[in-house]
């Protein structure tokens, strides 16, 4: 399980940002898999499951990105496991 906490100095404000405001993607040498990986968990909030095959036998990354809503502005926090 990965899951991602987003603070604002010492505060977590992970529970303030929508569920919509989250993305995850995959990121290996096998595109056309990390296509498909990456539509699947279009939905996920700031955690996300992995299985064996989620992690395809390859070396890859995970980014996780938090779009963070501050009246009109939405700022972006990225961060890669």
């Amino acid at each position: 399980m990965l899951t991602a906490t987003v603070r604002r100095g010492v505060n977590d404000i992970t529970v303030d940002i929508a569920p919509i405001d989250w993305k995850w993607t995959r990121t290996t040498s096998d595109v056309v898999s990390d296509t498909i990986w990456n539509t699947e968990h279009a939905h996920s909030t700031n955690a996300v499951h992995l299985t064996d095959v989620d992690m395809n036998g390859r070396s890859g990354i995970f980014t996780c990105e938090a779009y963070i809503r501050e009246g009109r502005v939405i700022l972006k926090e990225s961060v890669s496991f």
